[in-house]
């Protein structure tokens, strides 16, 4: 009998506490709801985006290349055997050497096989923007198809410069690259690389472009205004307006409970409940994280590579409750790698320019310059730096050959050797991005 009556007051205890507790739970939950609500307002008040109208303007058609992308990608042919990701081919083509025969028909049979999807891609070159997304969702298109077929535009446009077809070839190459600066347009990270690993094969496929042929000044003027490093960096920054609404679109979702929105099933959604009122807290905080990221992106490398790096070291130290966002929304970590992937686009870019404007120098003054500084300014408005070092980048003539390039990743001079290939936030060595030209 006193066992039961011991029994049934620690019942009764144990129904307090947790009558208390779900009480505390669900004053807590609803002051931070409160509180996140306020908070978001007073974001949108400041002018920061919330939902997808907020993003500015949508692009109707016909100015849309939307439309002919998704055709292209619905025929592009996966199935094909040839390899389309065309790495190897590409880090050939960086190093300087010819691609082999086996390669060769490789991409030809490629290209032949997805001719309809290429054509369409280069018709839509002509469009002046590109919106995905058409209501609150942030599609993701075929990152494999996108890829192997500007990809597959770069070489054709090799190949056409090859056989004769200088203009024709230049005139593809420059659709392809406008291809790739319409992805950087989707207000989606995911996107943006995309455009950025596009548009760096595209800039070696140029280089094999350029380097020992002839080419006229306009030619060269034309291109040298085409490249802007500096518009990479500024579109970047501008995508990360729709990463913050889709982490709250995906937030919301997540706390709603909406099932689909929860990777782990019962066991986050058990854990959601009660870590409510501290989720809602981290919401904001990562909310208030993406302005501390459009800042480091908006900087060039080397001022804002330790502080990406530092920030991606707090975001993997934080609490279980912190992280039920973060493990289904992933685009707010590892930030430090696109700084990387952006860097190295732009060492491509400034290189190119810099081999482009070296280029026209030897036109007019029968040399190459001995250093950067010599086409400033009448080449270049100002010489750019490499992204890695923040010093100018290397130069070496000698006479009828010259190189340029950035130390990359590991600062340190590898000859102007380097991979095409980022494996690593730091390669140990070959890891310079580098421009070659020769005159025959």
């Amino acid at each position: 009998m006193p066992a039961r009556k011991t029994l049934g007051r620690l019942a009764l205890i144990l129904i307090a506490l947790a009558t208390a507790l779900f009480a505390a739970r669900t004053a807590l939950d609803y002051l931070s709801g409160q509180r996140l609500e306020k908070f978001l307002a007073q974001a949108k008040a400041g002018g920061l985006p919330a939902t997808r109208a907020d993003l500015g303007p949508v692009c109707p058609r016909p100015a849309n290349a939307f439309p002919l992308w998704k055709a292209a990608v619905a025929l592009y042919d996966i199935d094909y055997k040839a390899k389309t990701n065309l790495n190897p081919e590409l880090t050939a083509l960086f190093a300087g050497r010819m691609l082999d025969e086996g390669a060769r028909s490789a991409i030809h049979a490629a290209i032949d096989m997805n001719r309809r999807p290429i054509d369409l891609l280069l018709e839509s070159a002509v469009c002046p923007c590109l919106r995905i997304t058409d209501g609150g969702e942030f599609p993701v298109m075929n990152a494999s198809a996108l890829l192997g077929l500007i990809r597959l535009i770069g070489f054709e446009s090799l190949f056409r410069v090859e056989a004769g077809d200088l203009e024709g070839g230049l005139k593809e190459w420059r659709d392809g690259y406008r291809l790739a600066r319409l992805m950087i347009q989707e207000p989606s990270l995911v996107h943006a690389l995309l455009g950025i690993s596009n548009a760096r094969s595209l800039l070696v496929v140029l280089n094999s472009i350029v380097a020992g042929r002839r080419i006229d000044e306009k030619t060269l003027a034309a291109f040298l205004e085409d490249l802007n490093a500096e518009s990479w960096r500024a579109g970047a920054v501008a995508t990360m307006k729709g990463e913050r609404v889709l982490f709250i679109t995906t937030s919301a979702a997540i706390l709603e409970g909406r099932p689909e929105a929860l990777e782990d099933g019962w066991k986050s959604r058990f854990l959601l409940f009660w870590a409510k009122p501290w989720v809602r807290r981290e919401i904001e905080r990562q909310y208030s994280a993406f302005d501390v990221m459009e800042r480091m992106l908006g900087k060039p490398y080397f001022q804002s590579r330790a502080a990406l790096n530092a920030f991606d070291d707090r975001q993997k130290r934080r609490r279980w409750y912190e992280r039920l966002i973060d493990d289904n929304v992933s685009v707010i970590t590892g930030i430090s790698a696109m700084g990387l992937k952006l860097a190295a686009l732009e060492a491509l870019v400034d290189t190119a320019r810099i081999g482009l404007a070296a280029r026209l120098f030897r036109l007019r003054e029968k040399r190459f310059p001995s250093n950067v500084a010599d086409l400033v300014p009448s080449l270049l408005s100002r010489e750019p730096l490499d992204p890695f070092t923040g010093q100018p980048f290397v130069l070496r003539a000698d006479g009828n050959d010259l190189l340029i390039y950035s130390l990359g990743s590991n600062e340190k001079d590898d000859g102007g050797l380097g991979t095409f290939q980022i494996t690593q936030m730091v390669q140990k060595s070959r890891d310079d991005w580098a421009w070659r030209d020769t005159i025959r």
